[in-house]
């Protein structure tokens, strides 16, 4: 991962932050600390306030690709098994979503968003989920 910034001139400087990665995507910040994924090695990671990449979490057969806060939780978009994860900010799992509160199962959910309103959005193929009605452990979305 690197980090760019412009200067007057419009061009772009970058420094390296994390290196080994295999596919990073799915940034998000809480507070000052940057989460992200990495889609190929299933890991959630961060980089901590001394600039080292620590690992948060890690999913087999997840596929994490998609990242979005959720107060002291993240919520991860598994695209591999078609689940969402929800995990503490200090990588223990907290729930695992299959399906919407309908009961229809997650189809390689992919990214995750949120409004200002406390909502929480699914992208999968073919479909996009509104999460504004989230019930944490009975695991739904509605």
């Amino acid at each position: 991962m690197a980090s760019a910034q412009a200067d007057t001139t419009g061009i772009v400087s970058s420094d390296t932050i994390a290196s080994g990665l295999q596919f990073p995507e799915g940034t998000v910040f809480v507070a000052d600390v940057l989460y992200f994924v990495d889609y190929a090695a299933s890991d959630v990671l961060r980089i901590a306030r001394d600039g080292s990449v620590q690992k948060v979490w890690h999913g087999d057969g997840c596929g994490a690709n998609g990242l979005v806060a959720r107060g002291t939780h993240l919520l991860v978009a598994c695209y591999d098994s078609g689940t969402i994860a929800e995990i503490a900010l200090d990588g223990r799992l907290v729930d695992t979503l299959r399906a919407d509160a309908n009961g229809q199962p997650f189809v390689h959910p992919n990214d995750l968003t949120a409004d200002t309103q406390g909502g929480e959005y699914i992208r999968g193929r073919g479909y996009l989920v509104f999460g504004g009605d989230f019930t944490g452990s009975a695991g739904s979305f509605v």
